[in-house]
C-alpha cells in the first residue's frame, strides 16, 4: 500500500506543480490587467472593455492553449522536469494529460472573474468563479478515464 500511495501522491506532486506553472502566470495577465478595466469602467468607457476583455481572453487562452497542447503531445517532457525514474514518469504522463484537459475554460474563467472583480462587479464575478469550479471539475470526473485518475491518486492503481 505505501508503494501504491507513494506513486499516487508523486503523481498528484508532479500534476499540481505543473499547474502552479500554468495558472500562476495565466493569473497575472488578468490580475495586471485589472487597472485598465477599472480605468474604463470609471470613465464610462465599455467598448474599450470589451476590447481589453478580448485581448486578456486572447492572450491567456494563447498561453493556456499552448501549454494545453503541448502537454497532449509531449506529457513526459514536462513531468521529466520533476521526475527521474521512467517508470513514474510514464505514470505522471498520463496524469498530467488527463488533468489538462480542461485548462482552456480556465482562461475564460480568470478572464471574466478577474475582469469583473477589478470593475466592481463583485456579485457577477463570485458566482462565476463558484460556477466554473462546479461545473469544470465534475466534466473533468466525468471524463472517460477520469476514474483511474482518482484511483492513481488514492494509490489503487499503478
Amino acid at each position: 500500500m505505501i508503494f501504491y500511495c507513494g506513486i499516487g501522491i508523486a503523481c498528484a506532486a508532479v500534476v499540481q506543480s505543473f499547474m502552479t506553472v500554468v495558472f500562476c502566470p495565466a493569473q497575472g495577465i488578468t490580475t495586471g490587467c485589472g487597472t485598465i478595466f477599472s480605468y474604463h469602467c470609471g470613465g464610462g468607457n465599455y467598448s474599450k472593455i470589451r476590447q481589453v476583455f478580448l485581448g486578456v481572453f486572447l492572450l491567456c487562452g494563447a498561453y493556456i492553449g499552448l501549454l494545453q497542447a503541448a502537454v497532449q503531445v509531449f506529457p513526459q517532457m514536462f513531468t521529466g522536469l520533476f521526475l527521474r525514474d521512467s517508470g513514474l514518469n510514464q505514470q505522471a504522463s498520463a496524469s498530467i494529460r488527463m488533468y489538462t484537459l480542461v485548462l482552456l475554460g480556465v482562461a475564460v474563467q480568470y478572464a471574466l472573474v478577474d475582469g469583473l472583480t477589478a470593475m466592481g462587479k463583485v456579485r457577477y464575478a463570485f458566482p462565476l468563479s463558484v460556477f466554473g469550479n462546479l461545473y469544470v471539475w465534475p466534466a473533468f470526473f466525468a471524463a472517460e478515464g477520469a476514474g483511474s485518475f482518482v484511483r492513481i491518486l488514492c494509490g489503487k492503481h499503478l
